[in-house]
């Protein structure tokens, strides 16, 4: 996790004696905002501290023991600023007390998402009893290596029609969640018949110049750890005043999925204009939004009640 630092603009706290000496003076902060939260039935208190500088921030994350010290034994760094999506089929992974993975379906793709859990005390505070099969999550992305690719060329022709195919996606994959057996098999028949498109057209072409996106898990070992390549809506640098350091900020079009992220010049190569794309590995954190999932859920409980009468 450490490495992920460069990506809020602190390069230099890569090295781990540097890292310990700027979380001991966090510690020593008295205006740093802390969260509590107690275990239901037990006496275990999970404690998080953050330090707060500009869009960015670290999260310092422990377990108080029993002799009343607490141990911060997990260092985070995070981004205020994320990306609004619905996850569906969603839980929440704990193998350990104090890291802990979102992992749904994107409503909009059905793309299988693995976000690194942010906020955790404050999730497990106000997750209300009965949170439902849904809920609004917001993310982003942190990336230590990526690079800058051509874009695809496209006429207007082209573009339309990618777009008409990308909204009948949608569409076939709300009807199969809703259980349509038809809109089933037409997206396997899409699926399968482009990949045997992109298998014929490797023959020839590279891959990606075929491939407008990917997104893909990079490692069986590691949650939330994707190989990203997409589209660049949005590209400028923002400042951590702490370090006064610049970063990039990256709002990209992955396969229909709207993602920010946040890469250090020094971590990529080549100038990411707009309209270029992006390549490279990123972690997916994130947190719940609890609020506007209950908003959304009463919402649609209005809509079903108007519409029964």
């Amino acid at each position: 996790m450490v490495r992920y630092f460069s990506a809020i603009g602190m390069s230099d706290y890569v090295d781990q004696r540097k890292l310990d000496v700027f979380v001991r003076n966090v510690l020593q902060e008295q205006s740093n905002p802390i969260y509590r939260y107690r275990e239901p039935g037990t006496d275990t208190v999970y404690v998080e501290v953050k330090k707060y500088m500009g869009d960015f921030a670290v999260a310092l994350r422990g377990k108080k023991e029993e002799d009343g010290k607490v141990n911060m034994s997990v260092i985070l760094p995070t981004v205020q600023e994320r990306t609004y999506s619905v996850l569906l089929d969603w839980e929440i992974e704990m193998d350990d007390p104090l890291i802990a993975f979102l992992i749904g379906e994107e409503e909009g793709t059905g793309a299988q998402l693995e976000i690194s859990l942010l906020d955790l005390v404050e999730c497990l505070m106000e997750k209300p009893a009965d949170a439902g099969d849904s809920l609004i999550a917001a993310f982003y992305a942190l990336s230590t290596e990526g690079k800058i690719l051509l874009n695809v060329e496209r006429s207007q022709e082209d573009e339309e029609a990618y777009r008409s195919e990308e909204e009948w996606r949608r569409q076939m994959l709300k009807r199969a969640r809703e259980g349509d057996e038809e809109a089933l098999e037409e997206l396997k028949a899409d699926s399968l018949a482009m990949e045997e498109d992109i298998l014929e057209r490797l023959e020839e072409e590279d891959i990606y110049s075929i491939l407008e996106g990917i997104f893909l898990p990079a490692s069986e070992e590691l949650l939330g750890v994707y190989t990203i390549m997409g589209t660049i809506l949005e590209s400028e640098k923002v400042l951590n005043p702490y370090t006064e350091e610049w970063v990039y900020r990256l709002l990209l079009n992955v396969m229909g999925l709207n993602l920010t992220l946040f890469i250090n010049p020094k971590d990529l190569v080549g100038e990411p204009l707009q309209g270029m794309r992006f390549l490279g590995t990123g972690l997916l954190q994130g947190a719940v939004s609890w609020g506007l999932t209950q908003f959304r859920q009463k919402a649609q409980d209005m809509f079903s009640e108007d519409s029964n009468e």
